[in-house]
C-alpha cells in the first residue's frame, strides 16, 4: 500500500514534504548553535549532508520508517512561506 505524503495546516505554519528545492535553506539553517544540539549531524554541513537528508526521508517515507516534515512559517500580510526548520517522527510503528 502506498500512501500520500501527508500537509498539515495551521495558522501561522505548514508541515509538507521536503523536497530538493529545500536543500539550499536546510544548509543555510545549519548552523552550529543548531547543529550542537542535533544527534548525528555533522558540522560544518554541507550541501551534500542536506541532499543526503532529503533523498533518505524520501525513504523511509516510503518504508513507513519516519516522517520528515519541512516547517514554512507564513507571514503577515500574505507574504510568502518561509522555510523556518524540519521536524521528523521516527520509529513508526
Amino acid at each position: 500500500m502506498t500512501y500520500g505524503f501527508p500537509k498539515l495546516h495551521g495558522v501561522s505554519v505548514t508541515l509538507r514534504e521536503i523536497s530538493d528545492k529545500d536543500i539550499q535553506e536546510i544548509t543555510q539553517l545549519m548552523t552550529r548553535s543548531v547543529a550542537r544540539f542535533l544527534w548525528e549531524v555533522p558540522y560544518p554541513y554541507k550541501r551534500k549532508n542536506a541532499q543526503d537528508f532529503v533523498n533518505t526521508s524520501r525513504i523511509d517515507f516510503k518504508l513507513l520508517r519516519a516522517v520528515n516534515f519541512a516547517i514554512d512559517y507564513q507571514g503577515s500580510y500574505g507574504s510568502s512561506n518561509l522555510l523556518i526548520g524540519t521536524i521528523s517522527l521516527k520509529d513508526i510503528n
